[in-house]
């Protein structure tokens, strides 16, 4: 919904309130896809003063509506929790395909993942050296899954390599989502899963990994971070352990809002819920930024074990 909320395809930088963009530095982007079918706009984030070239970038993938601009107080809470030692981090945070002034006006599953394929592409030409890790929320986490299962590893080497993966507020698929919105069988909503079109089967993706080959999801799905929020009102917490279930083969349901690693070299698949938080929100909750920065924290150290591995 790239026309959703009222004027989000209108929006500039320039027209932001001065408190959205308190700490940032904000530079707006264009990119242009290699076919010349689609000429995307993006922002990318850093903090505010910050020197040097960024070392760890976060690529974001957003939701059902809005744009990059909506989401600033997001970037404000993830740059700061990734704040760590020798770490310089961005945000790229790019608008496919009929969201925000992102063209062609009108959207397909086939042409959101173009779309982010050409953004991974923007980030190895202009990051080349840094670390990369993908943040969906909601919708973007199963373009997210969509996408890498797609891609063979090799397509996402090192340098740069994806690094990891952060799932918020994910849901399993359109059909499923249809069922979960519309429980009651006498509305006919939910009878109408066959007849979707873009089914963004997030849960698919992960179940049929193993057949595709050695892909980016099959490498990263081992170790992503899930997290769900306690009182999501729109994606049911569930879907996000269908996730983990479907990566891990696990029926495990994690503490509350703890992380379930005990240290930063235990980079396993992990589901953490938020407590207290909305489908929107989570962000602005305490165990949000504790769970992103270990997580982040343990897979730079994996990282760094395995660079140093590859030089003996």
């Amino acid at each position: 919904m790239g026309y959703a909320p009222l004027g989000a395809r209108k929006e500039r930088l320039q027209d932001v309130p001065s408190q959205y963009l308190q700490g940032l530095d904000c530079e707006e982007i264009r990119i242009q896809s290699s076919d010349n079918s689609a000429r995307l706009s993006g922002l990318i984030v850093r903090p505010k003063g910050q020197s040097g070239t960024p070392n760890l970038v976060a690529i974001y993938f957003q939701g059902n509506a809005g744009n990059p601009l909506h989401r600033l107080p997001v970037f404000q809470a993830l740059l700061s929790a990734l704040r760590l030692p020798n770490i310089n981090p961005a945000i790229l945070a790019v608008a496919p395909r009929s969201y925000w002034t992102s063209t062609p006006k009108h959207p397909s599953q086939a042409g959101i993942l173009s779309d982010y394929t050409t953004v991974l592409h923007h980030a190895a030409a202009r990051f080349p050296s840094a670390h990369i890790v993908l943040y969906g929320h909601s919708l973007g986490g199963a373009v997210a899954l969509c996408l890498l299962s797609k891609l063979k590893d090799t397509h996402v080497s090192t340098p740069p390599r994806i690094q990891g993966l952060i799932l918020e507020n994910p849901f399993a698929s359109i059909p499923g989502m249809l069922v979960a919105l519309y429980p009651q069988r006498w509305i006919p909503y939910r009878h109408l899963q066959s007849f979707v079109y873009d089914r963004w089967d997030a849960l698919g993706a992960l179940q049929t990994q193993e057949r595709e080959g050695r892909t980016a999801l099959s490498r990263l799905s081992k170790k992503m971070l899930v997290l769900v929020s306690e009182h999501d009102e729109v994606v049911p917490p569930e879907m996000g352990a269908q996730i983990v279930r479907a990566a891990m083969g696990s029926n495990a349901w994690p503490t509350r809002g703890t992380a379930v690693h005990g240290g930063p070299e235990d980079t396993r698949t992990q589901l953490v819920e938020i407590p207290g938080a909305l489908h929107e929100n989570a962000w602005n909750r305490p165990g949000w930024a504790r769970a992103v920065r270990t997580y982040v924290r343990g897979i730079l150290w994996e990282a760094e074990v395995e660079s140093k591995r590859e030089k003996v």
